[in-house]
C-alpha cells in the first residue's frame, strides 16, 4: 500500500493498493511482470487477489474513512464479478459515506480498445458507489479525449511530468494545465512521484488536490 495525502491540509486521504511478486527477499513491482501476466491471461486472477486482500485489510483495520485505490485491468472489469464483491464490502461499512470508498484506476492504453463498453461499465459501477480514476494521465496522445467520454472522479497526473517540475519548466507547465483542465471538468487531481518537499510546494501552488510518492513514504506491505 502507498499512502495518498491531501496537498493543502497534509491529511491522509487514502491508499493505493499495489501488486508485488515476492522473489526470495526481493519484491518485483507490477511494471516488471504485469504485461507478461496479461499475455498469459493471468491479470484477472491477480486483480481478484489484490482486490480481495485490500478490501479485507480495510475491514480488519476499520479504515472506512480512507479511500482505497485499485488498478484493475479492463478484462477484469468486463468480467463483471467485482461489482458484487465491492457492493458486499460497502454493506459491511458501519458509516457509509460518499467521500470514502473504493476507486478503480483505468489505464489509457487499456481503455482505448473498448471505449463504449468501458463507458457502460463505469456507469453501472458508479450506481453502486464505486468511483474511477484515469491513471498515468498525460502519458498518451488521447488523454484529454477520455475526460469527455469517461465519467471519472479523479485524474492521476503521470509521475514522469511531476517528478521534475522543480527543475523543468516544461513539465511544470504541463502539470499546471493538466490540473486546470481536469478541475474544470469537475475531476479531482492526484500527482504521482512526489519525492521531495520542493515538488510538493509547487503542486500546492498549482492547486493539485492530492499527492503520493516517496516524500510521504514508500509502499508498505498490507499486513
Amino acid at each position: 500500500m502507498q499512502s495518498i495525502y491531501h496537498v493543502k491540509s497534509g491529511e491522509l486521504f487514502g491508499y493505493e493498493v499495489l501488486a508485488r511478486i515476492r522473489d526470495g527477499k526481493r519484491f518485483m513491482a507490477a511494471g516488471q511482470f504485469i504485461e507478461v501476466a496479461e499475455r498469459l491471461g493471468l491479470a484477472p486472477k491477480i486483480d481478484q487477489i489484490i482486490l480481495t486482500k485490500g478490501l479485507r485489510i480495510r475491514e480488519e483495520k476499520g479504515w472506512w474513512d480512507k479511500r482505497f485505490f485499485f488498478n484493475l485491468s479492463t478484462n477484469s472489469l468486463f468480467g463483471g464479478e467485482y461489482i458484487d464483491l465491492i457492493r458486499s464490502h460497502y454493506e459491511r461499512n458501519p458509516e457509509a459515506s460518499e467521500n470514502t470508498g473504493v476507486t478503480i484506476e483505468i489505464l489509457e492504453r487499456e481503455a482505448i480498445h473498448n471505449v463504449n463498453g468501458l463507458m457502460e461499465i463505469i456507469e453501472a459501477m458508479k450506481k453502486v458507489g464505486i468511483t474511477f480514476a484515469l491513471d498515468d494521465f498525460g502519458s498518451g496522445f488521447s488523454s484529454f479525449v477520455y475526460l469527455k467520454y469517461f465519467d471519472t472522479d479523479f485524474v492521476k497526473i503521470d509521475g514522469e511530468f511531476v517528478k521534475n517540475i522543480a527543475v523543468n519548466e516544461k513539465d511544470r507547465i504541463f502539470v499546471k494545465h493538466i490540473n486546470q483542465i481536469a478541475q474544470e471538468f469537475g475531476k479531482q487531481t492526484i500527482a504521482e512521484y512526489v519525492e521531495d518537499k520542493e515538488t510538493l510546494d509547487i503542486l500546492k501552488e498549482i492547486g493539485v488536490d492530492y499527492a503520493q510518492g516517496y516524500h510521504y513514504g514508500r509502499p508498505q506491505l498490507l499486513e
